[in-house]
């Protein structure tokens, strides 16, 4: 690769930003004097880093540059990277730069990488934007799993119905089996979303916790630090726990990410995995944990910054919980520990059940008069048209505002209400509580694209009749508005 140096040395020199020119295969080709000032270790002269590979040269760069100078150089076009934090060695804060990568022409296969600072960041404000990123994406997720429901109910909803007034000897009958099976598996993503997020009920099951760790870690593989500063010890004998892989999965990427974010020069991350006994009941993080077999699952890291750690994001706590544990960090002196311990599995996972159309039509309740409350214009619609297709009297109302209006100008001849828990206006608790102000004794299900099991908790004082988890066909409409109505 030597005849793919830059001829004019002179040029890239004189350029203000640091620049670096790194081929392929991760071999540094030139880097001016800017990029030696402001990223190279102490003293370093280009001859330290020309003519080597970026995997060894640890000595003279921090490692975090060295991932984002090897993305920058396999890039199949121009790279533009804004906001990224890397690290100089020895120093306690970092450079935050816009990164922009360009292949160089004539066959040389490499890429000229310009770096222009735009700040600087401590240790602990990277952390803290970490851990800030976790509460976005779970937002994110919820948001966007919450949207895909509603047009997943609309496609289950009106293929399940087709289905039945076709009937088994339709042309069309397998056609659409397809969709509503299709509908099923997008909905399952959209609940994947939601566990990832930590919303919703955990889908629990036994999941052997070594390969949780292992399938964490591949995902994020080329985010950590080597492995002679990253160290992993999962005990032989580590046990299976009872929980949501997905959400088990975000624990662990959670925990690796912030250990890797809080390395120092000198630092250096374990994660570990063991079993442990309690021998008493104990109270961590402000839970009481009873005696028994727990799994203990912890990052350490040890000659970290002087400033204090980020505590652990609140997303990872809940999940702890959920799954009947609890979390804890311990700080002493040039270390911290972040560590969670989870109940050991005790029996086999359920298999979930299944909607299924019963073989007889459902029942449909004549006269009754149904209020469908949804901000989704599509989710009404089809849900009123099925509603009508069981026998209902429907009104509609396009969120929380509005239903309390009709609930006012029926005076009392509304006999059950199927209502949206996430709404724009009104949420649906506020809705459902001063629905009840007008009209003490009417029934309501709640509709909600979380599983139905996660409002339970929320919703039980509240005296609902039932929940519809979205999206839900012809015949789990039914079942659920026969059951509300007794």
């Amino acid at each position: 690769m030597a005849d793919a140096r830059i001829d004019d040395r002179q040029l890239l020199a004189a350029l203000s930003s640091a620049a670096v020119v790194v081929a392929e295969d991760g071999l540094v080709l030139e880097a001016n004097p800017a990029f030696l000032l402001a990223f190279a270790r102490p003293g370093s002269a280009g001859e330290a880093l020309a003519g080597r590979r970026l995997a060894d040269l640890e000595d003279t760069l921090d490692p975090s540059l060295c991932r984002l100078l090897e993305q920058a150089s396999r890039a199949a076009g121009r790279l533009l990277l804004r906001g990224v934090t890397v690290w100089r060695p020895d120093a306690e804060s970092g450079a935050r730069v816009d990164v922009e990568a360009t292949p160089l022409g004539g066959g040389a296969r490499a890429a000229l990488v310009l770096i222009a600072p735009q700040g600087t960041d401590s240790r602990a404000v990277v952390e803290a934007r970490l851990i800030d990123r976790f509460y976005w994406l779970g937002a994110a997720a919820a948001g966007v799993a919450h949207d895909v429901n509603n047009q997943l109910t609309a496609t289950l909803s009106t293929a399940s119905a087709l289905r039945e007034e076709l009937g088994p000897d339709s042309p069309f009958d397998r056609a659409l089996e397809i969709i509503e099976d299709s509908a099923r598996e997008a909905a399952a993503l959209a609940h994947r979303l939601l566990r990832f997020a930590g919303r919703g009920e955990p889908d629990i099951g036994v999941e052997p916790l070594a390969r949780v760790i292992e399938r964490a870690l591949l995902l994020i593989r080329h985010e950590l630090p080597p492995a002679e500063r990253f160290t992993v010890e999962i005990a032989e004998d580590l046990g299976s726990v009872r929980g949501d892989p997905i959400q088990l999965e975000q624990v662990v990427v959670a925990l690796a990410l912030l250990a890797a974010g809080a390395l120092g020069e000198a630092g250096r991350a374990r994660l570990a995995a063991s079993n442990t006994d309690l021998a008493a009941d104990i109270v961590a993080d402000g839970r009481a944990l009873a005696r028994g077999a727990y799994a203990r699952l912890e990052v350490h890291v040890a000659g970290a910054p002087a400033a204090p750690p980020a505590a652990l994001p609140e997303v990872i706590r809940r999940i702890a919980a959920d799954h009947g544990g609890a979390a804890e960090t311990r700080v002493l002196s040039g270390s911290v520990t972040h560590a969670l311990l989870l109940p050991l599995a005790g029996g086999a996972r359920e298999a979930p059940g299944r909607d299924v159309l019963p073989g007889a039509a459902p029942a449909r309740p004549r006269l009754a008069a149904l209020l469908i409350v949804d901000d989704d214009k599509t989710v009404r619609d089809v849900t009123a048209a099925m509603a009508k297709r069981l026998g209902f009297r429907t009104l509609t109302a396009a969120g929380g505002l509005e239903a309390l209006d009709v609930i006012a100008r029926e005076q009392g001849r509304i006999d059950l209400v199927l209502l949206d828990l996430v709404m724009s206006d009104l949420d649906g608790i506020s809705t459902l509580r001063r629905m009840r102000e007008i009209q003490p004794g009417v029934k309501v299900v709640v509709s909600t694209g979380y599983s139905g099991g996660s409002a339970a908790p929320l919703l039980l004082e509240e005296r609902i009749d039932g929940t519809l988890e979205k999206p839900y066909s012809l015949a789990a409409l039914a079942a659920e508005l026969r059951k509300a109505l007794g």
